[in-house]
């Protein structure tokens, strides 16, 4: 057991490396780190390193995380998903990131509950207590035998930021895409 580790808190979720001496750990409590865990030697399990979502606000809360080819996948409550790059085990680093509640921090637990990246097309889906499923492309990797890449379907940009009198919307699509965009505002 490992009862006394930096940043402690109720050890909510956690998931192996493939290798099976590493384990990520989320302490579902607002402002914890997740942890880097060594389970090489089950006599002497220990914190090796700390990482979170780059958020400085205290009511930051890692959730639930699985891990996909050299990704792991983190539900961050009010932080939406965070996918850490996992190439060096030890010192994961945030590659990807989208934030699926747009409201404030708060002390309670809202916003990103759950996150799935084991579909066979490499797709995954994160879960947003508020604001519904997310479906979202593979990541780069191999996929069925397929290397995938990022790609790019449009880019929104909304400015000035934040609006005052006027607001510009300019959206870049490929040639021929269709796209039907929603302008919302804070209560939907």
């Amino acid at each position: 057991t490992m009862t006394d580790y930096p940043q402690s808190g109720y050890n909510h979720s956690g998931w192996l490396h493939p290798d099976g001496d590493i384990y990520y750990l989320a302490d579902e409590n607002h402002g914890r780190d997740l942890k880097v865990v060594s389970v090489a030697d089950f006599s002497d399990i220990y914190v090796l390193n700390t990482f979170n979502a780059g958020s400085t606000d205290p009511n930051t809360i890692p959730h639930n995380l699985i891990i996909r080819d050299n990704y792991l996948y983190v539900s961050y409550y009010y932080d939406g998903v965070q996918v850490f790059d996992i190439t060096d085990k030890e010192n994961p680093e945030r590659a990807y990131f989208y934030d699926t509640y747009p409201l404030a921090h708060d002390n309670s637990y809202e916003g990103s509950w759950g996150v799935y990246p084991l579909l066979p097309s490499g797709k995954f889906v994160v879960s947003d207590m508020q604001y519904g499923l997310f479906i979202f492309d593979a990541l780069p990797g191999i996929v069925n035998g397929v290397e995938t890449a990022p790609k790019e379907l449009a880019r929104l940009s909304i400015f000035p930021n934040p609006v005052q009198d006027q607001i510009v919307v300019d959206l870049d699509t490929e040639e021929g895409q269709r796209v039907q965009p929603t302008l919302m505002n804070i209560q939907g």
